[in-house]
């Protein structure tokens, strides 16, 4: 089985510079004209399935990228909420000491009123888990992973070869990665094949 992972288009959050997190805000202009664009490209794999988070910026992209394919929600798979953080930018947190153990932690000290990242974390894997598992259940061999920039780079920081840190699976806005899920059941890794 292979798996598309992409990030949703591009937010004016996301051009702000937002800790957006959980804040449910559609696509930019900017942004939809940037996937429309990729998709000219034909950058994206064909595939029989996609699983999407429920927040708006990945519904409307998932819809662009895969219109006629059909798609399931699956809640888990939403953005981290940032708490007293959420949909704020650096320069506004910047002088804040809780923002500051937080930065200085990689995300790892917990966000006042904020989800913890090792929750997060669980969360993230439990919903691949049920990717996988209701992939397997129906015989799908190619699908796509509709999420955010903090869900995907959970995931490949965790299950991904060639193993790279958190943040080193970074994807850009309607970006994202190709990997083969074969040796999933027996080892829990996914096999880079490509970028998107």
């Amino acid at each position: 089985m292979n798996i598309a992972f992409i990030r949703h288009g591009k937010t004016i959050g996301n051009v702000q510079r937002r800790y957006v997190g959980s804040t449910d805000g559609p696509l930019c202009t900017n942004g939809i004209e940037e996937l429309l664009g990729l998709k000219q490209q034909g950058i994206y794999p064909q595939v029989q399935h996609v699983y999407v988070s429920p927040m708006l910026r990945c519904l409307q992209t998932g819809d662009m990228i895969y219109h006629a394919v059909p798609h399931t929600i699956v809640t888990d798979l939403r953005e981290q909420y940032y708490g007293n953080f959420e949909n704020k930018t650096y320069d506004e947190l910047q002088h804040i000491p809780a923002f500051r153990r937080w930065i200085d932690t990689a995300g790892a000290s917990n966000v006042p009123n904020g989800e913890p990242q090792k929750d997060f974390f669980i969360r993230c894997r439990a919903a691949l888990g049920q990717v996988l598992k209701d992939a397997k259940e129906n015989g799908f061999d190619q699908i796509a992973v509709v999420a955010h920039g903090g869900v995907l780079m959970a995931l490949l920081s965790a299950y991904a070869e060639p193993h790279r840190s958190f943040y080193e699976w970074h994807a850009a806005n309607g970006r994202g990665y190709l990997f083969s899920a074969d040796s999933w059941y027996m080892r829990k890794t996914l096999t880079l094949l490509s970028e998107i």
